[in-house]
């Protein structure tokens, strides 16, 4: 009887682990309760030649347009945990295949970092040179002296600036908790809702709303400003505070026992952020 042949290492199934919740379950009223214990995990296999063709799919950077460098470390961030119980496979990943990823500008900019370098280094090499390049006071200067001639303009700009501002606090190793987006998200609402139509910021207030894109859906749903994709002009559309400061429509004001939490928010440029 002629030996099985023995399965090639990119062919054995690497075990993983998922959540019960995450699982598929069909058939819920059928569980044992005597195996629940055994039953509050799920398991599925992933061969590692699976992971490497996953690998194989991530876009290649090469530090323009195309493909933004956040993009880029977010799917090797993903991806590196997957070899985890294979360190040699994921060694060989990341050496023969997402090292081979980075291209043009971005591997003259690696290139730098010399031989050896770990993923960690590469990510901030990237980051620094491709990523978010306006320190964060740079971008609440720029929110704060925002100028538009529409509502849906003036948001779609906060919404870039909100973007930036989170993008920059992802990928900062120092992580600095006064940008971090639970601060920036009602910074730049507030910026929003200080520099439109007082009729139209009574509305956001009234609705209780507290988020720049509800805000705005809001405004839109209403039709009392127009969407970027419409020609209509609608009553409020072009009504603009342009005050560029805090005042009375700022929510925190009203609290006697907290004092505006956005008052004491220095933007003025400095080295460190």
């Amino acid at each position: 009887m002629p030996k099985e042949k023995q399965k090639s290492r990119s062919e054995r199934p690497l075990i993983y682990e998922i959540p019960e919740k995450m699982a598929l379950n069909n058939n819920n009223n059928n569980v044992n309760n005597n195996n629940s214990a055994n039953n509050n995990r799920a398991e599925f296999t992933l061969t590692a030649s699976d992971l490497l063709k996953d690998a194989q799919r991530i876009h290649e950077f090469k530090g323009n347009v195309d493909y933004a460098q956040s993009s880029f470390i977010r799917e090797v961030d993903t991806l590196l945990p997957l070899f985890d119980n294979s360190p040699d496979l994921k060694q060989y990943a990341f050496i023969r295949i997402i090292i081979n990823k980075i291209q043009g500008q971005a591997l003259d900019v690696m290139r730098t970092l010399g031989p050896n370098s770990t993923w960690e280094n590469i990510k901030g090499i990237l980051t620094n040179n491709f990523g978010v390049q306006q320190t964060y006071h740079q971008l609440y200067q720029e929110a704060l002296s925002l100028k538009s001639n529409s509502v849906s303009d003036y948001f779609n700009k906060l919404k870039i600036i909100l973007s930036k501002l989170n993008e920059k606090f992802e990928f900062d190793s120092r992580k600095p908790q006064e940008f971090n987006p639970k601060i920036n998200e009602p910074v730049i609402f507030n910026t929003f809702l200080n520099n439109i139509d007082t009729n139209l910021a009574s509305v956001i207030i009234n609705k209780n709303i507290e988020n720049l894109r509800e805000a705005y859906n809001t405004l839109v749903n209403l039709n009392l400003i127009r969407d970027k994709n419409s020609n209509n002009i609608n009553k409020y559309d072009n009504h603009f505070n342009n005050r560029n400061k805090f005042n009375h429509f700022t929510k925190y004001d009203n609290n006697k026992n907290s004092k505006n939490k956005f008052s004491n928010i220095n933007f003025q440029n400095n080295n460190q952020y």
